[in-house]
C-alpha cells in the first residue's frame, strides 16, 4: 500500500524514504489523515465520516495523494 512508518516524533509518523510527515485518526464512524512534504510543502488533509473498515481509509487516500502531488 505504500504506507510506511520509519518512526515517530512527537507523535507524527516519519516516512523517511518519501520524506512525509503524518498522522491518523479515527473513532465511531469517522477517520482522518494529515500528513505533508517536508521539501516541497505540500501537505494534504482527508476528513471521511466513513469508518476506517468501510471502504478506502483515509490514510491510503492521503498518502496516495501525497505521493501523486510530489511526482
Amino acid at each position: 500500500m505504500g504506507i510506511r512508518m520509519d518512526g515517530i516524533g512527537m507523535a507524527w509518523i516519519l516516512d523517511n524514504e518519501n520524506g512525509f510527515i503524518w498522522h491518523n485518526g479515527g473513532t465511531g464512524h469517522y477517520n482522518s489523515y494529515l500528513g505533508f512534504c517536508r521539501e516541497t510543502g505540500t501537505a494534504v488533509a482527508v476528513l471521511s465520516n466513513l469508518s476506517p473498515n468501510d471502504r478506502i481509509p483515509a490514510t491510503v487516500l492521503g498518502i496516495k495523494k501525497l505521493q501523486e502531488l510530489n511526482r
